[in-house]
Parts: C-alpha cells; structure tokens; sequence
C-alpha cells in the first residue's frame, strides 16, 4: 500500500511540473489537487505508531492542501490570495509545533552556540532581505506578508534547532525542507510582486512539492530515543 501511494504521489507530481513546463495549464490546475492527499495518505501509512506527531503532521498537509486549492483561483480576487496566505500560515505554525514535538529532551552533539546564531542570522538575512526587495511592490498586503514572511523564517529556525535533538537523517530532511519552503515562496512572491520569471510554476510546484515530501520523510525517520541502563 506504501508503495503504490508513493508512485502514485510521484506520478501525480510528475504530470503538474511537466503541465507548468509545457504550459498546460488544465492539466496543472486538476493535477495539483491531488498532491497534499496522496502525501498525507503516505504518512499515515508509512508511520508505525498513531501519535500526535502524525496527528500535526497531517493537520499541516491538510492546512497546506487548502492553501493550494484557494490559490487557484487568485486569479478572481485578492481575497483568495490572502486565504491562501493564511492557510499556509497556519500549516507552518503547526510545522513549528510539530518540530518542536518531534525532538528528544536531551541533546547529543548540538550546534555551539556561535554555529546556532551564525545560521539564524543566514536564514533571518535571507528573509529580511527578500521582504526588503518586494516591500515598494507589496501595496496593502504589507503587513501580511512580513507576517508570513516572519512565520516561515521561524518554521526554518525550529528546524535548524532540532539539530542534535534526533538522528541526523530526521533532522536533514526536514531542515532540507524547510528551506526549500522559502525557496519556493520566494519565487512565487518575486513572479507575483516584481517580474515574471521563466517557468516560474515549474519552480514553485518543484520546491514546494519536494519540501513537503522531505518534511514528511523527515518526521518519519524521528524515533523516541530509548533510555540507556
């Protein structure tokens, strides 16, 4: 069942990034849909234990899948952008919650704390500066988007702390998702409020699409520690 829900997933993911390269754009606007369902049927499936870490998790995808269903129609109004805005903005507050669930108490071989604000400032900067850049294109949604903005460099921070806290493997790929999360927000915001880039909804869908997966693949691969006698 994992597997055909994972090729299937692959599939699906597959036809939206070559519907955005070939520009069609029906094919894209059904195919997208499916993705955050297949995604979280795979979680459920693949996790070995039922326990909140697995409920967050797929509340976050649930979050995330309404998001891209609301802004598919931005096109017919602001309204539909700033809802999808907002969803997004609650799956990443539940990915913060999530993280910080998904760790163990003590720490084993952690970031000095030099290492630690060294890649806080990097992620911070990276925020602040693209905010900067769209900040005379942004007009009234100002304010939501340093808002959401300032939520998704935290979502990247709480990442970057459960260094230590669980196996490396967790801890890269949800660290690795979690960038590529601003990746593809920040292309979506540069094509929506400074210039339209080219092929820029391929982009967006292959950041977006990987650094869920790898969010979800990193929240499976974190174990409970066992204590040692």
């Amino acid at each position: 069942m994992r597997k055909i829900i994972l090729i299937l997933f692959v599939i699906v993911a597959a036809i939206n990034l070559t519907s955005q390269i070939i520009g069609n754009s029906d094919l894209a606007f059904y195919s997208k849909p499916f993705l955050m369902p297949l995604l979280m049927i795979y979680f459920a499936v693949s996790s070995t234990e039922k326990s909140s870490l697995l409920n967050f998790g797929l509340l976050a995808l649930l979050f995330s899948w309404i998001g891209d269903v609301v802004l598919m129609f931005q096109d017919r109004g602001e309204l539909y952008f700033m809802l999808g805005l907002g969803s997004f903005l609650v799956a990443h507050l539940i990915y913060i919650y999530t993280y910080k669930k998904a760790r163990w108490q003590e720490e084993e071989n952690g970031l000095l704390p030099t290492q630690r604000i060294r890649y806080v400032f990097i992620l911070v900067l990276a925020g602040c500066g693209l905010v900067y850049v769209l900040l005379p294109k942004l007009g009234d949604l100002m304010v939501p988007v340093i808002i959401y903005a300032s939520v998704i460099v935290a979502m990247a921070i709480f990442a970057l702390n459960r260094f230590g806290y669980t196996s490396q493997a967790s801890f890269g790929f949800i660290f690795f998702g979690a960038v590529l999360f601003m990746m593809s927000d920040s292309i979506l915001a540069i094509n929506k409020f400074m210039e339209p880039l080219p092929i820029a909804g391929f982009w967006i869908m292959f950041t977006y699409i990987l650094a869920q997966f790898t969010i979800v693949q990193g929240l499976l691969l974190h174990k409970k520690r066992v204590p040692t006698l």
